[in-house]
């Protein structure tokens, strides 16, 4: 058994006790626990100080930008192709182009001091705010529930009574049939998907 959870077992045990008979000698009482009942021995005892403060230096996982950006699109592909899977539509891949593309209009939005609210248009998602790009997908797919079940006709008019087309539009372009293609990329405060062919045509049935 892994010691570092013996031990926390043997904490949680030892406060119970401590309640129980009013108080306690943490250092003989921990040390003889251990020693009697998962056999580190008489002679073994708990040293805080061998508990290190913080991590050493040189120990921390290292950030590679590589290997961020492609969980990143892991992440972003997944969340699509979940509800694109739910949907019966075929995947979306990853688009350098789209990406690049996203991540103009997200520093456009940065730099131009935007009012605060988010963008779409056919082929744009562009979300406000500090949500990671998990939440923001999650949040664009809850517009399914907007959606009208079966198949409902052409875009827009294909959400629930007393609902309107901004609460599916985000989700109509993530599973729209003929979107083949995404690309994304977040700043401080937006985050921006590009999609090709471009999704949320009037007059056309979203899948």
């Amino acid at each position: 058994m892994n010691k570092v959870l013996i031990l926390l077992f043997a904490l949680c045990a030892l406060s119970t006790l401590a309640h129980a008979q009013g108080g306690w000698n943490f250092g003989d009482e921990f040390n003889e626990f251990l020693g009697h009942n998962f056999g580190f021995g008489d002679n073994w005892t708990f040293d805080p100080s061998t508990i290190p403060d913080e991590i050493p230096p040189g120990t921390q996982p290292k950030y590679d930008p590589k290997e961020a950006y492609e969980d990143f699109k892991r992440g972003v592909l997944f969340e699509h192709n979940f509800h694109r899977r739910e949907a019966r539509c075929n995947p979306v891949v990853w688009a350098e182009d789209l990406a690049a593309s996203a991540k103009s209009y997200a520093e456009r939005f940065e730099q131009n001091n935007q009012p605060k609210r988010n963008y779409n248009e056919p082929g744009l998602l562009a979300q406000y705010g500090d949500d990671s790009e998990t939440m923001t997908l999650i949040n664009w797919a809850w517009g399914r529930h907007s959606y009208k079940p079966g198949k409902p006709g052409a875009y827009p008019y294909v959400y629930k009574a007393g609902k309107k087309e901004e609460d599916i539009f985000a989700y109509t372009q993530m599973v729209w049939k003929s979107t083949s293609q995404v690309g994304c990329a977040r700043t401080a405060n937006y985050f921006v998907c590009r999609y090709f062919p471009r999704g949320n045509q009037y007059g056309v049935p979203p899948f």
